[in-house]
């Protein structure tokens, strides 16, 4: 009960996945708990995850969703060890009408320049501002360094072998994690032997 009503916290920014969220994280506590009251979940914050990182200014939200600015202010304080996600890629835009361009938060992108790009042979660091990458820094940055915790991610996998993102690699294998554990999901192996990726 304690995890669900105060130690679960979830972020999204695009309404319709927020609520879709919602519904999904309410309906397997109460699958679990076969509660015969309705419990609601309140650890959901519509809300830019990568903003969260930045200084506090004025929430947008304010006048209207009090309650998700409360939530949200709460979440700031939290100390967080499990970070789960499915950040999207979007190195940016290829024409002015994909409107795919990549935000910018001075606080993600400026520990991005001095640590992966810092530490990158590449003369190309673009991809390294791809908002899957500064999901990374952003996780390694909150989870705390003195406690430790656990990132998982469902990711692109490019920063495994691409040039630009030799920085990224070089910053997480001198970092002293536990451990780093891949599971890559590519469908070169079955491409090798004839099959279709679409089977």
């Amino acid at each position: 009960m304690r995890k669900y009503t105060s130690e679960i916290h979830c972020n999204e920014i695009v309404l319709l996945a927020y609520y879709i969220a919602d519904v999904n994280i309410e309906a397997v506590f109460h699958d679990l708990t076969n509660r015969q009251e309705y419990l609601p979940y309140n650890g959901i914050c519509l809300t830019d995850t990568f903003q969260l990182a930045e200084p506090v200014k004025n929430e947008m939200f304010t006048p209207f969703f009090q309650q998700n600015n409360e939530n949200v202010l709460n979440l700031r304080k939290q100390t967080i060890r499990v970070i789960i996600g499915n950040p999207p890629y979007s190195v940016g835009q290829k024409s002015a009408n994909d409107n795919a361009q990549n935000l910018s938060y001075n606080v993600v992108d400026g520990r991005i320049e001095k640590t992966y790009a810092k530490k990158s042979k590449a003369n190309l660091t673009k991809a390294l501002y791809d908002s899957y990458i500064k999901a990374f820094r952003w996780a390694s940055d909150r989870i705390p360094k003195d406690e430790g915790g656990i990132v998982a991610f469902i990711s692109n996998g490019g920063w495994l072998d691409t040039q630009a993102c030799d920085g990224f690699r070089a910053v997480w294998q001198a970092r002293r994690f536990r451990a780093l554990r891949c599971r890559l999901l590519r469908f070169r192996k079955a491409l090798d032997q004839g099959c279709s990726s679409s089977a």
